[in-house]
């Protein structure tokens, strides 16, 4: 069960940190691709 909790916690933060480097750089690539999609 805690396993699960913190897989989701680390999901979520990584998502976190994914979002913020986009909007900090215009040109990412995940960025690209979300606009791609």
């Amino acid at each position: 069960m805690s396993r699960i909790l913190n897989t989701e916690i680390i999901i979520s933060v990584i998502e976190k940190l994914v979002k913020k480097a986009c909007y900090e750089l215009d040109d990412n690539l995940m960025c690209s691709f979300r606009k791609a999609y």
